[in-house]
């Protein structure tokens, strides 16, 4: 319901502009017009009439900060690139979050190479780390009609929620991923991840992990012992060239019954997991410690449906990641 008001109020203002465009003969200056949208746009739009003052065509015209990113910021020349973050630090409020975490990529090279917005969200969730997720919603504008984090403190996890409340909790999951847009890089690709690189948000997919102390919590029996040492803890782990990377996991963020079979519980190994994550620190000895965020399954194959459901001709997938 939230997501079709918001497509409505959309398509509302980029009416409102192309009447203000006109009204105000901008025409005779720009023989185009380009409407971006800080939220995720629509597949498809119905026509809009610029009553050929001017071109407008919907698939064009009307962009996001993928269209920003893959059609023209992508093939920018470093000294261009540092035009555009410069631009958008004097446009934006420097003191969120996630702009914080994004003004540490300036000094990455080459940063066209390197920043994505995250597309791979998974289909099936096995990993929610919900107190996280609702500081992001809040700093996103989200705000949830109700979510049972007392619930999950008094049961003790999001498995032992009742019904009701289990999927009020998914579907705030997938109404958060459905409107924010975080800007990641790629935890496959760092070998050298630095102290400069805490705060910023990363992404894997469709990546292998070693599995450790992660043994299935059975919810009738007591609260597994947390010691706040990520080697003793739950963790997921894996090397990329010489440095370690570590993903402590707190059970009663484990979405399903299912969920500790498909980390490992049976033979410590881990398979194809995609999700986002939070550099939190790195040792001296090249240890890089992470906050998973969300973690899940991604499906191919419910993707390929969904093109084709939305009338997409083409599906991309970064292979190369």
């Amino acid at each position: 319901m939230r997501s079709r008001l918001h497509q409505q109020l959309v398509v509302k203002k980029i009416k409102t502009t192309i009447h203000k465009f006109i009204s105000h003969q901008l025409y005779q200056e720009y023989s185009e017009l380009y409407i971006f949208l800080l939220k995720k746009k629509q597949q498809r739009y119905k026509k809009f009439d610029a009553q050929g003052y001017f071109l407008f065509e919907e698939t064009k015209n009307i962009i996001d900060f993928n269209d920003l990113l893959t059609r023209n910021i992508k093939h920018l020349e470093t000294k261009e690139l540092k035009k555009v973050y410069n631009f958008i630090l004097s446009e934006i409020d420097t003191n969120n979050t996630e702009i914080k975490a994004f003004n540490k990529i300036k000094d990455m090279q080459p940063i066209h190479n390197q920043i994505q917005i995250w597309q791979y969200r998974p289909f099936l969730f096995h990993y929610l780390n919900i107190h996280r997720l609702l500081s992001i919603a809040a700093i996103s504008g989200l705000r949830p009609s109700y979510i049972p984090v007392k619930g999950i403190d008094e049961f003790g996890n999001i498995r032992t929620l009742p019904f009701d409340d289990y999927h009020r909790l998914i579907a705030f999951a997938e109404d958060l991923l459905e409107n924010w847009h975080p800007i990641v890089l790629n935890l496959q690709q760092y070998d050298n991840l630095t102290k400069s690189h805490i705060g910023c948000i990363f992404e894997f997919f469709q990546t292998d992990f070693v599995s450790k102390n992660i043994k299935f919590w059975d919810v009738s029996a007591k609260k597994p012992q947390m010691y706040g040492i990520y080697k003793k803890d739950p963790h997921l782990y894996f090397e990329v060239e010489n440095m370690k990377i570590y993903l402590p996991i707190n059970l009663a963020w484990m979405a399903t019954d299912t969920s500790f079979h498909n980390f490992g519980v049976d033979n410590g190994k881990v398979e194809c997991l995609s999700g986002i994550c939070i550099l939190k620190s790195i040792s001296s000895n090249k240890e890089a410690l992470f906050t998973p965020l969300l973690i899940g399954v991604y499906d191919y194959f419910a993707e390929m449906q969904q093109a084709v459901i939305q009338g997409k001709r083409d599906l991309e997938i970064r292979t190369s990641w």
